[in-house]
């Protein structure tokens, strides 16, 4: 043997060492892959039961959203995932779930509520943690408490103006207001009053609150007057007007784009019911017609406006984050940054440095179950 050979390592050391770090590449090509595929995580604090179990079609399109960005490989090789907590559409509820999700194994990079006293509990939460929060179906300006929260649902500006301007065009001089005595019925009350200041409008107003079985009371005080404005939740836009044909009420009976929701729309009461409604229910807007087939098709039950906001949300959130870092922190940079969408629910555009997410509404009326756009537009 010579001086070269005993100096070169055995056959078996080589073997062992070349083994070594093939398994090694393996691990770490592994391990890079599994860091490349961890999911986007969103946490979806929305109302499954209590007074609004309705959004329950909102969490289903989310999930209708997800599954079709993830069909087609996700978002920049991640899968979009929906860490959906039900807030019981209690602010206390809700305030824990948000608490659970931060404590817990999976962190959400973005959060999601439904309702204006769900997400107002939420947004000093979303402050502390420095995480962005999107109100979904939710009004009332006070939300906006802080530069972390974005809402992406009707105003209660956009519902005060547009109905003021239909009141203007059916003439209306005399108006009963009742409504939800709550952060999103007070807010849209005080938008149309505020539209209607100066238009010499007589205005009688009254309130309910969110366990009212019957609402004597709320319309022997409007009884006389030419126009009704009832603003509340599903369940008591139903209620008011079923109870108002019982009561043999004459006049024009409006409601916010809560009316639009088939659980009113379909209700024989309701015919003649002017509705303040998205564009989604425009049959003539084919986008809106595709997405009514598939959450049809998917659910076996109609959609809404409410299922249309939580599928354009999805949307919009996998389109600003593709081929960008996904962090909290880059996503509100992301968002102040503005955009504009074309989806479900029409235009959509969030302006520079703004935190709503503009959604217009549109004059219509209940006929035949359906909502019939009126001409004008308001726009």
């Amino acid at each position: 043997m010579n001086l070269a050979d005993r100096n070169r390592p055995p056959k078996k050391n080589i073997l062992f060492l070349g083994l070594f770090f093939a398994a090694l590449l393996v691990v770490i090509f592994l391990l890079f892959q599994s860091r490349e595929k961890e999911t986007i995580k969103i946490g979806a604090i929305i109302s499954l039961s209590g007074y609004g179990s309705h959004l329950v079609d909102l969490r289903d399109a989310m999930l209708l959203a997800v599954d079709e960005i993830n069909s087609q490989g996700g978002v920049n090789g991640r899968k979009i995932e929906l860490l959906i907590e039900d807030s019981k559409t209690d602010p206390e509820e809700a305030k824990a779930a948000f608490e659970r999700l931060e404590n817990g194994s999976k962190k959400p990079v973005l959060y999601v509520s439904t309702h204006s006293n769900v997400s107002i509990a939420l947004a000093p939460l979303a402050a502390k943690h420095q995480v962005v929060l999107v109100g979904l179906n939710t009004s009332a300006p006070e939300f906006i408490k802080n530069e972390w929260v974005y809402r992406h649902f009707i105003t209660a500006g956009e519902e005060g103006r547009v109905a003021q301007r239909l009141l203007s065009e059916l003439k209306v001089q005399s108006l009963g207001i009742f409504n939800l005595d709550d952060p999103y019925g007070n807010s849209v009350v005080e938008a149309l009053e505020k539209n209607l200041a100066d238009t010499g409008v007589k205005i009688i107003k009254t309130v309910f609150q969110n366990d009212v079985q019957d609402m004597t009371p709320q319309i022997e005080a409007v009884q006389g007057m030419q126009a009704v404005y009832l603003a509340g939740f599903v369940k008591h836009v139903a209620m008011g007007i079923r109870q108002l044909r019982q009561a043999n009420y004459q006049g024009i009976i409006i409601t916010p784009s809560g009316g639009a929701n088939p659980k009113v729309t379909t209700l024989p009461e309701a015919e003649g019911v002017y509705v303040l409604a998205p564009i989604v229910y425009n049959p003539n807007y084919q986008f809106a017609r595709d997405f009514q087939e598939k959450f049809e098709s998917t659910y076996n039950k109609p959609f809404s406006h409410n299922a249309a906001n939580g599928y354009d949300f999805v949307k919009i959130f996998a389109g600003l984050i593709d081929e960008q870092e996904v962090s909290r922190r880059n996503i509100k940079h992301i968002l102040d940054q503005g955009f504009m969408y074309s989806g479900v629910l029409g235009y959509q555009e969030l302006e520079p440095g703004g935190q709503e997410i503009l959604l217009p509404l549109h004059p219509t009326r209940i006929q035949d179950g359906n909502l019939t756009f009126l001409r004008k537009n308001y726009r």
